[in-house]
């Protein structure tokens, strides 16, 4: 999405680079799509619309809403958890639930959406095993703190309407930001070195946590997450955002507006996808 931008720091990201997109496009998407429908519907719709996107960007799903399986594999458990999307995007696997509740979304959907992660994990075959697998987890509307929280200790990436996802200001922590204020060289340099340890594969995390007990591991403390959330995303998050709106305004609308001449035109009977205010008339 920033690739326009000059680069401020040399070198290569430690994610894939269909990961900044896919986050990118989905934050503005969850900012400007509304269905015309209310309760579960709406869930559906937003799966819907996903899948579409998937196939808008040639992004391999090998599951979809309905699946119970990982990469074709069940959990350890046997337990018959559903997976809302998997992308196989090359040596690395990407496990997606997605969500749009009618208020916020709270720490029992992120407790759940883990839980499935580390039992279809332990499932896999040997060499399925050694894929990292990312998480992300899409809400239409906005997530509780203390499920903020939670994901940052696990390495969830969330993405949600009103505050810039971590791995958005990742990105633009390595580019030069026209005009930028209250977010100093020492800022930007500690958000690319603290995000790669908060945005992690599952496999990494669970590896850290077995090293706990032995005093040779680490787990981000709450304390440090919510200082993290509060200084880093909130704070640096709406100053990043008020920067690019003075030279691009529109940028999120142009965005969305660009995936939504794909999206929204009439699909095969029984798909639900609505447009917003915004490409009316």
């Amino acid at each position: 999405m920033f690739d326009y931008l000059f680069k401020r720091v040399p070198g290569s990201s430690p994610f894939p680079t269909f990961l900044y997109g896919l986050v990118g496009d989905m934050f503005a998407m969850v900012r400007h799509w509304s269905p015309d429908i209310s309760g579960p519907g709406r869930g559906r719709a937003l799966e819907q619309l996903f899948y579409r996107y998937c196939e808008f960007r040639h992004l391999a799903l090998t599951e979809r809403a309905g699946s119970r399986t990982f990469r074709s594999f069940r959990s350890a458990s046997g337990l018959q958890h559903e997976t809302d999307g998997v992308i196989a995007g090359g040596d690395i696997g990407v496990h997606l639930e997605l969500k749009y509740l009618v208020g916020s979304l709270g720490k029992n959907e992120l407790l759940i959406f883990n839980q499935k992660g580390i039992d279809f994990l332990l499932g896999l075959s040997d060499k399925e095993r050694k894929r990292p697998i990312y998480r992300v987890l899409l809400s239409g509307n906005d997530i509780s703190d203390e499920a903020r929280v939670f994901a940052m200790q696990w390495g969830i990436v969330l993405v949600e309407p009103n505050i810039f996802p971590l791995l958005m200001l990742h990105q633009l922590a390595s580019r030069i930001i026209p005009k930028i204020s209250g977010v100093d060289v020492s800022t930007q340099d500690e958000i690319w070195k603290l995000v790669p340890k908060l945005i992690v594969p599952l496999q990494e995390r669970i590896e850290a946590i077995g090293l706990v007990p032995q005093g040779r591991g680490h787990f981000p403390g709450e304390y440090f997450c919510r200082r993290t959330l509060e200084t880093i995303q909130r704070r640096a998050g709406e100053r990043y955002w008020a920067a690019i709106d003075e030279f691009a305004p529109t940028w999120i609308e142009e965005n969305y507006i660009e995936m939504a001449a794909h999206l929204f035109l009439p699909v095969r009977a029984g798909a639900i996808v609505n447009g917003p205010a915004l490409l009316e008339g």
